[in-house]
């Protein structure tokens, strides 16, 4: 394994990425070469995530932004729904180069497939994501649908990872027909709040971490990092964990003239991003919200799994981090770790 870190050299480019735009050079690089690239979107009204194929530059804007719940295994193609694994074997066999970026257990599924249909896979490179476990897709259209309701209009761009402050913390973006906006620390909100505690249920026995990861390469935010080291940059920073031959093909696509990229230490960035090889614990309260989420909805569930003081601390805490200084920042961050 080897590992580089990296991110944008253009300040605009690298907000409207999650990280450090690790994935959207990569997918460039496929793309200039004649290559596409299949990827998560949200659906048209924001309320779900499936997949779409891109294969122009100026269509890569669908696949940007983490979309933390889970992806349906389907795209729309030429009037119609199939499945995404399918899609992926048919521009296998027409000859083109392919890229699939996914969950770990969405490419061992695609690699699965293609096996069983017994197709070529030389000209397929796939990318992982370091995973959290994606919630359920019910939260975001119940989330979507409220503030819809609040600001009786239509929502025509969305993101759960905007950069108001720059990398961290996350904001919640939402911009409406009728002009207006609006923006929310993304763990301060019933949307955050989900994503945290409620699961699909087989990512707490998740099978496809550590050694089992099937992709070339494995992308997610360099955390870990701070201020003072070469490799930070405040608006995000790719991780790239390289698994395979094909996955050094990736690195060496980059375009390095636009992608500040370099070597890292591979213990470190595995040290300080242990969702590569661990799996998430199943909250005690898990049945329970899942039951109001489905009867009740979103907020009720949000509501009534913490406390009111827990709820408070969850949501002031961010965003009195969110408004301090970087300086002040580190000033903690050491004292923390003098302390530890």
């Amino acid at each position: 394994m080897s590992a580089y870190s990296g991110y944008y050299l253009d300040k605009e480019k690298l907000l409207q990425s999650s990280s450090g735009g690790g994935a959207s050079a990569i997918s460039e690089a496929i793309i200039n070469e004649g290559g596409v690239v299949f990827g998560a979107c949200y659906s048209k009204d924001f309320k779900s995530a499936e997949f779409a194929c891109v294969e122009k530059l100026e269509e890569l804007h669908k696949l940007k932004t983490s979309k933390y719940i889970e992806t349906s295994k389907r795209i729309f193609q030429n009037g119609e729904y199939k499945s995404i694994y399918l899609a992926v074997a048919e521009k296998l066999q027409s000859g083109s180069t392919v890229l699939f970026t996914g969950l770990g257990c969405d490419v061992a599924a695609l690699y699965s497939f293609l096996r069983a249909k017994n197709v070529d896979t030389s000209s397929l490179f796939t990318v992982d994501l370091i995973c959290y476990g994606p919630t359920s897709s019910e939260v975001a259209k119940q989330y979507t649908d409220s503030l819809e309701k609040r600001f009786a209009s239509k929502i025509i761009d969305f993101s759960v990872r905007y950069k108001k402050h720059g990398w961290t913390p996350a904001y919640i973006f939402a911009k409406f027909e009728n002009g207006k906006i609006f923006t929310k620390n993304f763990y301060a909100s019933d949307y955050g709040y989900a994503f945290s505690v409620h699961a699909r249920l087989s990512c707490y026995s998740c099978k496809f971490r550590g050694k089992n990861h099937q992709a070339d390469l494995t992308l997610g935010d360099y955390w870990g990092l701070t201020p003072d080291m070469k490799e930070y940059n405040q608006n995000g920073v790719s991780i790239f964990i390289v698994r395979t031959e094909r996955g050094e093909e990736l690195i060496a696509k980059i375009n390095k003239n636009e992608f500040k990229l370099q070597r890292t230490d591979v213990d470190f960035a595995l040290s300080h991003n242990t969702m590569y090889y661990k799996t998430r614990k199943k909250s005690q309260t898990w049945e329970m919200f899942d039951k109001h989420l489905t009867t009740k909805g979103l907020h009720y569930a949000v509501v009534k799994d913490q406390s009111f003081p827990k709820r408070f601390i969850k949501t002031i805490r961010p965003i009195i981090i969110s408004i301090l200084p970087n300086s002040v920042k580190n000033i903690i961050k050491k004292l923390l770790k003098k302390k530890a």
